[in-house]
């Protein structure tokens, strides 16, 4: 899968469709670790409309083992210009479990 990585990262520049990069993060987020630079660079560009979005798979990403890599950037954004941005990553860094971050996405 990490192959399809280049052309993902092509579909994440787009900024288009928000149902397609929803899509495109979920799968980048599946991949795992190989995702990270790729979603760190979606997620620098400010004008990205799914910022909050690729933060929960960051978090998601943490929990499965990618904490060096994923935590950084999430914790970065508590300081970002953007008032949305800035609440998801500060609500983000107090989840603690799995079962909790699947609850915060539907609130």
């Amino acid at each position: 899968a990490s192959g399809a990585i280049p052309e993902l990262q092509s579909l994440l520049r787009s900024r288009t469709n928000r149902v397609i990069l929803g899509f495109t993060i979920n799968a980048l987020t599946a991949i795992g670790l190989e995702s990270v630079p790729g979603l760190s660079v979606a997620f620098s560009d400010p004008k990205q409309p799914l910022r909050t979005r690729i933060l929960w798979s960051l978090r998601r990403l943490a929990f499965k083992g990618h904490t060096n890599e994923c935590m950084p950037i999430i914790v970065a954004a508590v300081e970002d210009p953007d008032a949305k941005v800035r609440l998801q990553a500060t609500n983000l860094l107090q989840v603690t479990s799995t079962e909790e971050l699947s609850e915060f996405v539907f609130r």
